[in-house]
């Protein structure tokens, strides 16, 4: 497949296609459009495939790959939440889309996909670096 872009996605829980949710959208898109390369994209939607499917964002050149089983408990609640989009290129090399129950996070469930043929070697991602926490005692001295 050669190069290709992963992106991480969170939008704001409880808005919908909001307005802020419509500007995260957005900025997705422009980095898509700038760098012009297939792309994965993963994360929690904090809306259903459905309603991410109607946004006016361009995915017409890509697809929701999501599991059809809820990836969110809370209370009395269910729902989809986490999944993927993928650029059309990759939508032919779905293999599967499993939830991790062995995994117990608080109320979300994770999930994976498998493509065939992307990767044909393993590969290192880099990853950002998890800050330091600040002491909050004074120094002395």
């Amino acid at each position: 497949m050669g190069t290709f872009v992963v992106y991480s996605v969170y939008l704001h829980p409880s808005e919908g296609l909001s307005h802020r949710n419509g500007d995260v959208l957005a900025h997705i898109v422009t980095d898509i459009t700038t760098h012009q390369l297939p792309f994965i994209l993963g994360g929690d939607w904090n809306m259903p495939p459905q309603l991410l499917a109607q946004a006016p964002w361009g995915a017409d050149k890509a697809t929701i790959v999501s599991i059809h089983e809820p990836t969110f408990t809370q209370r009395d609640t269910q729902s989809t939440l986490d999944y993927f989009v993928l650029s059309n290129p990759f939508a032919c090399t779905i293999q599967d889309v499993l939830l991790h129950h062995e995994v117990l996070p608080k109320g979300h469930i994770p999930v994976s996909v498998t493509l065939s043929g992307v990767l044909t070697q393993e590969a290192t991602l880099p990853t950002l670096q998890a800050y330091q926490r600040i002491p909050t005692a004074k120094p002395f001295g």
